[in-house]
């Protein structure tokens, strides 16, 4: 790519950026805002909204491993609590709010390598259960 071009890359996308960034008016956005802190410090975690509007938040990698923990994040009153454990150990995993409000939860990394099995949270119980496994262990 010529010199000239590569220079003016940068330039233009600072230009498309400017064009197409939002102007915040009063009352139009959001602020964000300081709300409690997770009860375990984790990074490659799940977070998943449940019907009833509270956040599972799932796995991880922290600062001894990958976690297996799990909590649950209120917007109501802004606290983290914990809640059940996954059976395997996982982060960068994926997970879907199925129609019955269950999290399913696959995949990901384990401490052996990528995974394939999977998991359902129930929202009612605070438990996770063993389910069927991917054909090709993978994460994301």
């Amino acid at each position: 790519m010529p010199h000239a071009v590569r220079r003016l890359i940068p330039v233009l996308v600072v230009l498309a950026s400017a064009a197409f960034a939002p102007v915040a008016q009063a009352g139009v956005f959001d602020v964000f805002t300081t709300t409690g802190s997770l009860t375990t410090a984790r990074g490659g975690a799940t977070a998943s909204v449940l019907p009833s509007g509270k956040v599972l938040i799932a796995g991880g990698d922290g600062n001894s491993g990958r976690l297996a923990s799990g909590e649950l994040y209120n917007p109501a009153t802004g606290l983290f609590t914990t809640t059940g454990s996954l059976t395997t150990a996982r982060y960068r995993a994926t997970a879907s709010v199925l129609p019955s409000g269950k999290v399913l939860i696959a995949g990901g990394r384990g401490n052996s390598g990528y995974l394939a099995s999977g998991e359902l949270y129930d929202p009612a119980t605070g438990l996770f259960t063993t389910t069927g496994s991917l054909t090709t262990a993978r994460g994301r």
